[in-house]
């Protein structure tokens, strides 16, 4: 097998995606006492929910302390984040209270690690494969595929917003898997599923961070 073969060039883009989802676990980007605003008010919503059944999450930040990324109606507090992540969030965080204790009274910072690496950080990898297997498909040089995961890998933003609880590179891997099954789909390759899966997928994309709503507008409107 040379250097150039297309067993090769799987070789090393699978090698970039493992290395990629190896950093995002090893590096967890989150230390004590706590983690920045954005992350604990979806995080304090997730624990609301799961908790106690509700949106509010007054009774959240007495126990796991106050940030200024929330927003008043009635008295009561709540969110100010797209709740798009913090739904996704919900059942994984209820099955590891299946083995952890509630955050305020184990390690808040641990729970989150484990909430984000179950959502955000799994989705990313995911399509982070899915775009070097495109990449492969209609690759020039065997190569390229590699290289160019390596560049949106390691050379973006992407891989620290893998590794946060941000709905940044959450929204942006939904979209491309969305356009993903789409194309699939277009080519035959596809579930006949493939189309109803993609509506799916781009509309968490979209309730998880607003700011794509417009780009699935035009996308779905423009020949």
């Amino acid at each position: 097998m040379t250097a150039g073969s297309p067993d090769a060039a799987r070789r090393a883009s699978a090698a970039v995606v493992a290395a990629f989802a190896a950093v995002s676990v090893w590096f967890i980007g989150a230390f004590p006492p706590w983690a920045n605003p954005n992350e604990v008010s979806r995080f304090e919503s997730v624990v609301a929910m799961a908790e106690w059944r509700t949106f509010t999450i007054d009774r959240a930040v007495q126990l796991l302390g106050d940030h200024e990324d929330k927003a008043e109606s009635g008295g009561r507090h709540y969110s100010n984040k797209a709740p798009g992540l913090a739904f996704a969030a919900y059942p994984v965080y209820r099955l590891l209270r299946l083995a952890l204790p509630p955050p305020w009274e184990g390690s808040p910072v641990a729970t989150l690690y484990l909430l984000r690496l179950l959502t955000v950080t799994s989705v990313c990898v995911v399509a982070l494969r899915r775009f070097a297997r495109r990449l492969a498909d209609g690759a020039s040089h065997p190569s390229a595929p590699a290289l160019v995961t390596a560049a949106v890998a390691f050379g973006t933003p992407f891989l620290f917003y893998s590794r946060s609880f941000f709905a940044h590179a959450f929204s942006a891997a939904l979209l491309f898997l969305a356009w993903d099954r789409l194309r699939a789909s277009a080519s035959r390759t596809g579930t006949p599923f493939g189309p109803a899966l993609a509506g799916l997928v781009a509309g968490w994309a979209a309730i998880s961070e607003y700011t794509v709503a417009p780009l699935e507008w035009v996308a779905a409107v423009v020949p």
